[in-house]
């Protein structure tokens, strides 16, 4: 049993709550990358906006094409593609990808064809060069503990995939774990909350994109037991809405020591990696979808949380 009570911990994202919104990302990538261009906000902010939104290949654009919902804490497209709602009451926040708007029924037949993103990010999470050295020991993978902790629930979700195309619906978290002495590179730390294809599969493998190291723990993992998760396990882990909030807490440790074994097997970075030469650079979580489906998801309390001996 871990005892919270001998350590000292950190939240390592800011604006925990939503508060203060979001950048927003163009739609596709220009000469310059990929960069916030617009803004959704808020009342009740106190400070510039923490978290950017990103919606990368999806068709339709929240800053070009942005339907007038009549509520600030609302934004969404004219298509009804994305939806994304801010609840200030809990600090929760409802994310809604149709992608049968993006489809429209059709296969998705090419592996290679990219494929509608819903997603929030937080990059950086801290200016490690200018921490103090207790402040870099809980950004650093070598932090006694590193939870991720949120509440979720799925109160959306369905398919109407064509049988003939490659079907995927994944909403899950990424965590950017960079070499402290090498920031052009990185492992892509994932954790999934619902793949409708592979619920019980851990995977890693080479992003052929860009050659970075992709390391992903199943929903198995994530729940603690499919029997947790929005599989129904009496019915052949079909996936199964609901309304119910679930709460996460998920140590990560023993996670990365896994993912940092696999790149040294195969000597990802050259050189023989340990969790102290690794920092948590940023984040991001949401969908990436192939197909016709429609997924709604709710999280609220999103954070990772560091925990040093005291």
């Amino acid at each position: 049993m871990f005892d919270k009570s001998q350590y000292k911990c950190k939240r390592l994202f800011h604006d925990e709550k939503f508060k203060n919104g979001f950048k927003v990302n163009r739609l596709l990538n220009g000469p310059e990358g990929y960069i916030p261009i617009g803004e959704w906000t808020y009342p009740g902010g106190t400070d510039k906006p923490s978290w950017i939104l990103v919606q990368w290949y999806s068709k339709y654009c929240f800053l070009n094409d942005r339907k007038d919902t009549g509520s600030p804490y609302i934004i969404a497209d004219n298509h009804g593609s994305k939806t994304v709602i801010y609840n200030p009451e809990d600090g929760s926040l409802s994310m809604n990808l149709n992608a049968k708007k993006v489809y429209e029924g059709e296969a998705h037949t090419d592996p290679n064809m990219l494929w509608p993103h819903l997603l929030i990010e937080q990059v950086p999470i801290c200016d490690y060069d200018n921490l103090s050295e207790e402040d870099k020991s809980f950004y650093r993978t070598d932090c006694d503990r590193l939870f991720l902790e949120l509440d979720i629930r799925m109160p959306k979700f369905e398919d109407t995939t064509n049988p003939e195309g490659i079907n995927a619906c994944q909403f899950m978290a990424y965590f950017y774990l960079t070499p402290i002495n090498m920031r052009n590179r990185k492992i892509w730390f994932g954790v999934n909350f619902l793949d409708s294809r592979y619920p019980a599969a851990t995977y890693w493998n080479i992003d052929t994109v860009g050659t970075e190291m992709i390391y992903c723990l199943s929903c198995e993992d994530t729940y603690s037991g499919l029997e947790n998760s929005y599989y129904d396990t009496n019915n052949n882990n079909k996936v199964t809405p609901s309304d119910e909030w679930r709460h996460i807490e998920l140590d990560l440790t023993p996670h990365i020591d896994k993912a940092i074994a696999l790149a040294n097997r195969d000597n990802t970075f050259g050189f023989k990696a340990e969790r102290g030469d690794f920092f948590m650079h940023g984040n991001n979580l949401g969908f990436e979808i192939h197909g016709n489906f429609d997924c709604t998801f709710d999280i609220r309390n999103y954070n990772l949380v560091a925990y040093n001996k005291k």
